[in-house]
């Protein structure tokens, strides 16, 4: 049992965990917004917990095609 399975999501996590789970999901490569938030929530991070952290972390969001199927893909800036 986690220490936090009994509280609300989010609760008693800091910055630096969001991060690393972040930093660690998109390691791989692009991901879809969509799969990232969820993946998230289902690890017990908000929304807006994501949202910060992909703004600290300058998260780089792109478009995949336009119009209806078209999605937000996010990835780790390059480092030039």
């Amino acid at each position: 049992m986690s220490q936090f399975e009994d509280r609300e999501p989010g609760v008693g996590r800091n910055l630096d965990e969001i991060d690393a789970w972040l930093r660690s999901y998109l390691s791989s490569g692009p991901k879809p917004a969509a799969e990232v938030i969820d993946q998230a929530m289902g690890a017990g991070y908000t929304k807006k917990m994501v949202r910060l952290a992909s703004d600290r972390l300058a998260i780089v969001r792109e478009r995949d095609g336009f119009g209806p199927g078209s999605r937000v893909l996010w990835h780790m800036p390059s480092a030039h």
